[in-house]
């Protein structure tokens, strides 16, 4: 995630000067980035839904924190007696009292399982003649999947799933708007660059033809030019003089479209506006080898718009496969395993000694005991179970299901759709600027010739002009050209620069070339 930092102050800061005037400061174009990614509303708006993905992440794994369960309950209860003379009425009363604690939850896989402790002792004033108290206890796991999932995601772990999915997709949301940023950042800073060096034309092409005039003054005053050519000569000053008026207001222009990204609009950055930002980067002007076929795998494996579409159409392909699980009768297969003990306090009558009445010392010493002895044969291992059972739900109507899951399904067919036309547009745009790369670096060649020649004759012409082999007209021409020329040539420089950074955002690359990492 890109940090907040005392970038924006450190750069920025010193644009400030006294009485609200602020001295001209030297930015690169990464700068320029950083700045405008800490400034960008849009940004911050995604990476707050970036965070509620986050949370909706947190939110579904709470599923499968474990749950720690205990109860006690008691019971009494008038029971009939099978024996009449056991009571006046036919009837006793027996007393249940018991506990248990346990701990259940959920695993990734579907299965639910519940590790639990039971207890309990069971008082009655019915005649009894072995036991008077009986106690029982257990140690128990329990688990139960669901059958029917197949290789599905089940309903419990669809959600879990979804939403790590729909993060995903919302983090290359945010990848894909940085991309974004950083183009329009190049641009904004390539104009400005190019609308600097068409001042810097501007103003050498008025201090050239200002020669040309003092020149002419001077044959004019010896006799040697006709006012005819001083006109000339002034006309040309003075369609100079507006060239360069015009030039200063494009860097004006450029430069507050470049201001509008890079600065938050707060009353710390109110100085700010009134500074000056001198491009540090220059464009590029050396060839772009890299080859088509590379490019478009590339685009097809980093750019951000066909990963969030791909991760979009995974969490919709959960989602339906989990409406799908819910239209469907509900079996779950249910497995359990524990250690029982049930012992009693025994009442039976005896003789000491006598073989023939022994009493409690001829029962199972394992069973006679009270509730401590009950959990002490608990974890003895002698009472061992087993169970396996099936459990079986039949809506009684699956229609409201079943248009859940086709409504799912329209979800996850539109998605298919999306990433589909992705692939398409990222493709599409990525040959597109490849071909207006290569026919740009065509033309920046041309300029660059027509300007080295347009500055050649224009030597030639001056000289001959002092040697008073040609007149001002023929000057002032050449050198008219030559200002269109070295013109054409920063328009093209720009452009090539702008096409290079787009054909970088569109293979999803732009941001790394700017140093900018973003997870």
């Amino acid at each position: 995630m890109l940090k907040q930092s005392s970038l924006a102050l450190l750069l920025l800061g010193g644009l400030a000067g006294v009485a609200g005037a602020a001295p001209a400061r030297s930015l690169t174009l990464a700068d320029c980035v950083r700045l405008a990614l800490e400034a960008e509303s849009t940004l911050r708006v995604q990476r707050i839904a970036e965070r509620d993905a986050d949370l909706q992440i947190r939110t579904q794994r709470s599923a499968f924190f474990p749950v720690i369960e205990a109860q006690i309950d008691f019971r009494h209860e008038a029971a009939t007696t099978e024996y009449a003379y056991a009571d006046d009425d036919g009837r006793y009363n027996t007393t249940t009292f018991t506990y248990g604690a346990g701990v259940r939850g959920l695993l990734p896989f579907g299965t639910s399982y519940r590790i639990a402790l039971d207890a309990g002792t069971l008082y009655t004033d019915q005649s009894q003649s072995i036991y008077d108290r009986r106690h029982a206890a257990s140690l128990s796991l329990t688990l139960t999947h669901p059958l029917l999932s197949g290789w599905r995601p089940s309903s419990t772990t669809a959600g879990l799933e979804v939403a790590r999915a729909d993060h995903v997709a919302m983090q290359k949301s945010v990848q894909a708007r940085v991309s974004e940023v950083a183009l329009s950042v190049a641009r904004a800073y390539y104009a400005l660059s190019a609308a600097r060096e068409t001042l810097r034309i501007a103003k050498r092409s008025l201090a050239d033809v200002t020669k040309v005039q003092n020149w002419v003054q001077v044959r004019k005053d010896a006799g040697t030019a006709s006012p005819v050519e001083l006109i000339e000569a002034q006309t040309a000053v003075a369609t100079r003089k507006q060239a360069q008026i015009a030039a200063e207001q494009s860097v004006k222009t450029a430069q507050a479209q470049l201001f509008a990204l890079i600065y938050k609009g707060d009353a710390r950055d109110a100085n700010d506006l009134t500074g000056e930002v001198l491009p540090a980067d220059r464009p590029d002007a050396s060839q772009d080898d890299r080859q088509l076929m590379t490019l478009l795998q590339t685009a097809l494996a980093k750019r951000a718009e066909i990963r969030q579409a791909s991760n979009n159409l995974r969490a919709r392909s959960i989602a339906a496969s989990a409406a799908d699980n819910r239209a469907l009768p509900k079996l779950d297969l249910t497995f359990g395993a524990g250690l029982t003990a049930l012992t009693g306090n025994c009442i039976l009558q005896g003789t000491p000694g006598d073989p023939n009445n022994p009493g409690c010392s001829a029962l199972n010493q394992d069973l006679v005991g009270g509730h401590g002895k009950a959990w002490g044969n608990v974890f003895t291992a002698k009472q061992p179970y087993v169970q396996v059972g099936l459990k079986l739900e039949l809506p009684v109507t699956s229609a409201a299901r079943r248009a859940l899951a086709d409504r799912a399904e329209l979800f996850r067919e539109r998605a298919r759709e999306q990433l589909r036309g992705a692939r398409i547009r990222v493709l599409t745009e990525v040959r597109s600027a490849f071909a207006r790369v290569q026919a740009l670096y065509r033309s920046v060649g041309a300029a660059r010739q027509a300007a080295t020649l347009a500055r050649q004759a224009f030597s030639a012409v001056e000289t001959q002009f002092k040697a008073g082999l040609t007149k001002a007209d023929d000057v002032l021409r050449i050198q008219l050209s030559l200002a269109q020329n070295e013109s054409t040539l920063a328009s093209m420089l720009r452009q090539y620069a702008e096409a290079r950074a787009a054909l970088d955002a569109a293979i999803g690359e732009l941001p790394e070339r700017f140093n900018v990492r973003v997870r």
